[in-house]
């Protein structure tokens, strides 16, 4: 089914199409001379934002679209189960950050090709599909791009929106574009929504039945780690940290690093063995970090150092990409951030699945569903505030087995939720 809507535009829509293209031309010059700035040597790949792709890209395979880290590391076993299926389909993914084309290496590494996407010009557009003639478009998530979309609508290119969420948030700012939005809605073949509420949003949108489909979220498909309990032992021996309590900040933002270093000067007075492990979520803020827990006199010790830690050793700064995960494996109690911090809440999955109570901030409306899923068993507590975080900090470090109990029904709800790749996978080959 492809939607003929994005090359038969109302006036209405066309005059939104050309001013909001107008605008993007506009500013190409300025993030040009960003990039220029930045340097090649920085970002060697900077001219693909622009239209001028690498060699040897594949043609006439899959052309699936991630934001950033997050939405690669969903999509993963997405597209694991693709190539499981089809060993030979050539599959390239295209991000918009640096971390996210780190992550597909991680993930992924030679079985699919990545190039950036570029910025949405019409130009640039056409230039990446006629390179690349996909046979479908898969997007995951919620990144549409008005030219990116109409040049699929008109070479006739399936579109399939998976794993796909909306915020009420999001959906009131897509309603004050209806101009620009309907005629991407519409041109999507299929919409694999994350779960009802988001489905309803998109129906209130204007999607067609006939376009949605709960498949649930990926996400939940997360894999649980093996012999997590061997692993956590081998990397708790390496860092030397066998005997020490281990709270974990994954993912976080300003000012979530300061709370956390007062919330751990606090407790460590009751908790001398108390460790605390911060993940910053953009790697350009390593530094700065780093500086703030040396301007607070705290022991710090980086992972890059690649040195075990010492009884004195109070903050491990994760500076490396990729290694949050297996720095969860490592911890007894996990804090999500992008949530005190109103950015909308990260992934609290990747902590569930290595068995971990979890908290978060009142900010969680990037994953509404799985957030309530894992507060409704027990497995998330959502706090406030700075205070209130202190609090439940200190109450799981008191109590072992509500560690162990949160930890048991995270892990209950990831089994009795999983399914969706299957269930998308129904969609992409049906």
């Amino acid at each position: 089914m492809v939607s003929t809507s994005l090359y038969k535009l109302s006036v209405k829509q066309h005059l939104a199409l050309l001013g909001y293209s107008a605008l993007v031309w506009s500013l190409l010059p300025v993030l040009f001379i960003r990039q220029l700035l930045k340097g090649v040597r920085k970002d060697p790949k900077w001219a693909q934002r622009f239209g001028v792709l690498p060699d040897k890209l594949p043609t006439g395979g899959w052309l699936i679209h991630c934001v950033s880290v997050g939405e690669v590391t969903a999509a993963a076993g997405l597209i694991k189960a693709i190539l499981k299926r089809q060993p030979e389909l050539p599959i390239v993914i295209t991000t918009t950050t640096d971390t996210g084309a780190e992550q597909v290496n991680s993930l992924l590494g030679d079985r699919v090709r990545h190039c950036y996407l570029p910025y949405d010009t019409g130009w640039a557009m056409n230039r990446l599909l006629r390179r690349l003639a996909p046979k479908r478009v898969v997007i995951m998530e919620v990144e549409l791009w008005p030219n990116m979309m109409r040049q699929c609508g008109l070479r006739q290119i399936p579109v399939y929106l998976v794993n796909a969420r909306m915020t009420e948030r999001s959906a009131a700012r897509y309603q004050s574009f209806g101009a620009l939005f309907q005629p991407m809605l519409q041109g999507l073949s299929r919409i694999c929504a994350q779960g009802e509420r988001d489905a309803i949003q998109y129906r209130n949108l204007g999607a067609s039945e006939d376009q949605l489909v709960d498949t649930g979220n990926m996400k939940f498909d997360i894999a649980i780690p093996h012999q997590a309990k061997e692993q956590r032992a081998d990397l708790r021996r390496r860092w030397a940290i066998e005997n020490r309590l281990v709270i974990i900040g994954g993912s976080t933002h300003d000012p979530e690093e300061m709370t956390l270093l007062r919330t751990y000067r606090a407790l460590r007075k009751n908790w001398p063995q108390l460790l605390l492990v911060l993940v910053p979520r953009h790697p350009q803020r390593f530094d700065s970090v780093a500086d703030l827990c040396e301007k607070q006199g705290v022991n710090l010790i980086r992972l890059s150092q690649n040195t075990p830690c010492t009884s004195e050793t109070e903050v491990l700064l994760a500076d490396q990409m990729g290694k949050l995960n297996q720095l969860y494996l490592l911890a007894d109690l996990a804090f999500v951030g992008g949530s005190l911090a109103d950015r909308g809440g990260h992934n609290a999955l990747e902590p569930a699945a290595c068995g971990l109570p979890i908290i978060m901030g009142p900010n969680q409306y990037n994953n509404p569903m799985i957030c309530q899923a894992l507060e409704d068993v027990g497995a998330l507590c959502s706090v406030e505030d700075a205070a209130e975080l202190q609090r439940q900090i200190r109450d799981c470090l008191l109590n072992p087995n509500l560690r162990q109990q949160s930890g048991r029904a995270g892990l209950r709800a990831i089994e009795r939720n999983s399914g969706a790749i299957e269930k998308t996978l129904a969609v992409l080959f049906g």
